[in-house]
């Protein structure tokens, strides 16, 4: 449902309608918080520390946040020349896309297969 939730938000974005992309990325900004419960739980069940898991979660999150900007100018540079620069905002629905893709594909396999 998060991962729509911001699909919907991102692809309003992108047709330029600021508003009505703020309320579906209420929903889509809170999948931070189940994702750090399962990995707390997966973590706890694995023998690896609660302080150690949030710990490599703050690193992941911090690559991701020094890269996320590279990668943005990278897609913004490319919607200014194909057309309209709010264009940018199909990046991150596709990556929404990706994630669900990814959280359904997980969700199907065995226990312990990933």
């Amino acid at each position: 449902m998060t991962h729509a939730a911001s699909l919907l938000a991102f692809l309003a974005y992108a047709r330029g309608r600021f508003w009505a992309g703020l309320v579906p990325l209420i929903i889509g900004q809170q999948r931070r918080t189940l994702i750090i419960s399962w990995l707390l739980a997966e973590a706890s069940s694995s023998g690896i520390g609660r302080g150690e898991m949030l710990a490599m979660t703050v690193n992941l999150r911090a690559a991701v946040e020094t890269l996320g900007p590279i990668v943005y100018n990278v897609a913004q540079s490319h919607a200014v020349r194909r057309g309209p620069p709010a264009q940018v905002f199909y990046a991150p629905a596709i990556l929404a896309v990706l994630a669900e893709i990814v959280r359904i594909c997980l969700s199907r396999t065995k226990p312990g297969a990933c």
